[in-house]
């Protein structure tokens, strides 16, 4: 997906229309929430994903969600 061609192949093995995402993707990305979302999640002293939060436990995998089941 690092280049249009693979992009492309992706949207369409999706059954999603080319053009049309072309058109929208020349309108630009507005990121503004994805840098909010980071800067949360470094906030909270993690780096990636899959990250989890709840009330004030914070913890970091997919082996944790045991962690997060117990919270109720």
């Amino acid at each position: 997906m690092s280049t249009d061609e693979g992009l492309r192949t992706v949207f369409e093995r999706c059954g999603l229309d080319w053009s049309a995402a072309q058109q929208k993707l020349a309108q630009g990305i507005d990121t503004r929430q994805a840098e909010a979302n980071r800067e949360a999640l470094f906030a909270a002293g993690l780096w990636g994903v899959p990250s989890f939060r709840r009330g004030e436990f914070t913890t970091w995998g997919q082996d944790r969600l045991w962690m997060l089941e117990r919270l109720g």
